[in-house]
Order: structure tokens, then C-alpha cells, then sequence
């Protein structure tokens, strides 16, 4: 099956987020991956290829510069790039996040599957902080203008799910897309412009992954009836601890940020091709956004 990755570089340039780290876990998710894909390709923008080919020179099968369209959009929706690079693929397909070490390859049996995500998350309205903080689905509804009346289901719970695309793909392509579709009308539409102002102010998380993760969900499961095959259980991948039994880290939100995590990343990028260590700090050295 085809791999993919993605890197849409305006949030990160906005944010002056390209640090080392950030290129290591890149160097460390793109090495592996090379690995377990036959056939891996990038979508990305200018800057995107500019960083990680160029610079870095990752060997990748073919770049798609796609994500250029979206140099007027708006940054704090940091999947935007993600769900273009779903939409845009033309063959079934496993796309994986640059903080998604495969240590071991995703086995080839799940490859037959209509769809396929990391893992599957389920959160109960009554835990309100979590809630609140991750999809607040109740606070979207009420300030969201143009949505299908079928949302409704996977709002008010008592339990909302959703699906983890640390790893995303499949074979029904038409089913991805018409998710993809869906999923950038409500990012895109002016109307909706207002209920996203609002909940960025509250955290930088929840329109994000509702749009992409919260939506998956609902729509293969109340629109579609495409059923989702999770490659993993919903924990025990968000270390890095769980490289060696698992043979799969997600290092989601604040896991990337604890300096152990760092040192590990580092450690094992040495193991796996220490060229790169020179190659990022030269690419750092002289990045100009």
C-alpha cells in the first residue's frame, strides 16, 4: 500500500515552530516509514520540499506540491494540510504523521480494509475538561451555521467518538473523499468563520480535531455506514516507551515537549542514520522563512 506524509508549512512559519526537534521527529518517522513502504511520497508546499528534500534529502517517490493553494488559509486549522493530501490520492493509501514511529510495520492483513485509522477515542460529556479541551462537540454545534442535520448523533453523547489519524487510509476511496469534502466545506465556508474564532480563543485543539477526527467518525458511521478497522487500542502508544513491544509511537501534544522525549528522539535518529543530525542544524543554520 502506498504510504504518504504531509507538511503544510504556514502554521509552523507563522508560529516559528521549525526547530530541531521538530526535524528530528521528522527524520525519525520518514527513516522508518522508508523502511515498511515500498512506494512513499510527500504532499507538501515550496517551503515544505524546500526543508525535507532539498535540504534534508529525503528520498521520497514523487512530491506533490499541492498544499500551495493554501497560502491564504487559515493557519491555526494545522490539519487543513492533512485532509487536501487525503483528498488528493488516487490509490489506497496509509497516510502517517511526522510524530508516528513505525519501529515495526503495520501488518499487510489490514491493508484489504475499507478504512483505516490509528486508533479509536470515546469521550464522555460528563469528564467536562477533557471534554471541553479536546472536542467540546456540544460548543460546536450550538455555533457551527452549516452542517448536516445527522451531526446531531455523535454530539450530545453521553459518549462522543471519534478516531486517532496518527494513521489514516484505505481502500474506499470514494468514502475518503466525500469525509474530505465534508470536512474542508465546514473549515472553508465564511459562515462558520465566527463559531472557529470562538472556540480558538478557548484552546488551539478543538476545532482541529473535530473537523478531522471527531468527523471521521460520524460520518462513516452515521451517514455512510463505512466501517473504520483500528490498527491499535486507544492507549499505550503515546510514549516513546512503547517503541520496543508495541513497535508504534504517536508522541501526541505535550509528550513532544518533555525534554526525555527529546533525548530519545535524538538517540534513536542517531541509531537509525546519524547523517541527519548534521544535516538538520546546517538546515536550521540557514532556514529562512
Amino acid at each position: 500500500m502506498l504510504g504518504v506524509m504531509s507538511l503544510w508549512t504556514k502554521p509552523l512559519v507563522v508560529k516559528q515552530s521549525i526547530t530541531p526537534h521538530f526535524l528530528k521527529m521528522w527524520a525519525l518517522s520518514y527513516t522508518l516509514a522508508r523502511k515498511h513502504f515500498s512506494k512513499l511520497v510527500l504532499v507538501t508546499d515550496d517551503l515544505g520540499k524546500k526543508i525535507l528534500v532539498d535540504k534534508l534529502n529525503f528520498k521520497f517517490d514523487d512530491v506533490d506540491l499541492l498544499l500551495n493553494q493554501l497560502d491564504t488559509s487559515d493557519y491555526r486549522q494545522w490539519a487543513l494540510g492533512k485532509l487536501y493530501a487525503y483528498r488528493a490520492q488516487k490509490q489506497p493509501f496509509i497516510h502517517l504523521d511526522y510524530d508516528v514511529f513505525l519501529f515495526k510495520p503495520i501488518d499487510t492483513k489490514l491493508f484489504k480494509e475499507q478504512l483505516l485509522a490509528q486508533s479509536s477515542e470515546a469521550y464522555s460529556i460528563f469528564n467536562n475538561a477533557q471534554f471541553r479541551y479536546s472536542y467540546d462537540t456540544v460548543a460546536v454545534y450550538k455555533n457551527l451555521k452549516n452542517y448536516p442535520d445527522y451531526f446531531i448523533k455523535n454530539t450530545y453523547g453521553p459518549i462522543v467518538q471519534a478516531a486517532n489519524t496518527g494513521l489514516f487510509g484505505g481502500n474506499n476511496l470514494s468514502a475518503i473523499r466525500h469525509y474530505t469534502d465534508l470536512a474542508i466545506k465546514l473549515i472553508e465556508d465564511p459562515d462558520n468563520q465566527d463559531c472557529w474564532d470562538k472556540l480558538f480563543k478557548k484552546n488551539s485543539v478543538t476545532p482541529v480535531i473535530y473537523t478531522e477526527q471527531w468527523l471521521l467518525s460520524t460520518v462513516m458511521k452515521y451517514e455512510l455506514d463505512v466501517p473504520i478497522t483500528f490498527i491499535h487500542s486507544s492507549t499505550g502508544w503515546s510514549t516513546m516507551a512503547s517503541a520496543e513491544g508495541l513497535g508504534y509511537v504517536h508522541l501526541i501534544g505535550p509528550e513532544k515537549h518533555k525534554p526525555e522525549n527529546h533525548i530519545t528522539v535524538h538517540d534513536m535518529l542517531l541509531k537509525v542514520d546519524a547523517s541527519y543530525i548534521p544535516k538538520i542544524k546546517d538546515t536550521i543554520a540557514t532556514l529562512q522563512y
